[in-house]
């Protein structure tokens, strides 16, 4: 991860979330195979036509490995990081294995200590080979953090840094890392950007302000 750098001359920061900084990947699901155009319909075309499977093969890939890994977690997580299956959108109850609810501790002697900050990954069904959309709410102060809460790190962009080995306990410690040591050659936000390159006390004061409203609450 590059080393926070004290320079104003670094890259114009978005202002929104359609910037095209590594946190702003597409997560359109992919789109479903045309039909041809060129044979005539058929009296019978209806009955005999195949019904699509319930679950494609890359979403049994998904689902698969996103067990393994709440699995994973389950047995061995960070202390003071919480991950697991968000609520059924529909609220008839279950749990939506797709999207996870997440919270990241503030690193003990940063800035960002004593602070709580929550966080949902969203999967698509072209997980792993795409990573997941990573989004914090509340949106933070970060220069990192685009206006909508996404967060721009090279890991989680398939142009970059992102492997499919890569771990959901990675990617949370991943995130927790960034928080303190921000990456000024990728601006997501330009209040704490600027603050960060041009104002280091005012951009501190900021942040310890933050993490003091979003302690935990018992």
């Amino acid at each position: 991860m590059t080393t926070p750098s004290t320079s104003a001359s670094s890259p114009t920061p978005a202002t929104g979330a359609s910037s095209s900084q590594s946190g702003s990947q597409s997560d359109k699901p992919a789109s479903s195979s045309p039909t041809s155009g060129n044979s005539p319909p058929t009296s019978c075309s209806t009955s005999s036509a195949t019904p699509p499977p319930s679950l494609s093969a890359t979403s049994t890939i998904a689902r698969k490995r996103l067990a393994q890994e709440r699995a994973a977690w389950r047995r061995d997580h960070p202390p003071g990081f919480s991950a697991k299956y968000a609520p059924m959108a529909d609220g008839q109850g279950g749990q939506d294995i797709m999207k996870w609810q997440c919270k990241i501790p503030g690193k003990k002697g940063s800035i960002w200590e004593g602070g709580e900050y929550k966080l949902t990954m969203d999967f698509s069904e072209e997980y792993p080979s795409k990573p997941p959309k990573c989004k914090f709410n509340p949106v933070l102060f970060h220069p990192n953090v685009y206006p909508s809460g996404t967060v721009c790190l090279s890991i989680l962009s398939e142009d970059e840094d992102w492997k499919p080995s890569i771990t959901i306990k990675q990617i949370l410690l991943g995130i927790q890392d960034l928080l303190d040591n921000p990456n000024p050659n990728s601006p997501a936000q330009a209040e704490p950007y600027m603050l960060f390159c041009q104002n280091r006390e005012e951009y501190i004061r900021r942040v310890k302000q933050q993490a003091l409203s979003m302690r935990p609450r018992d």
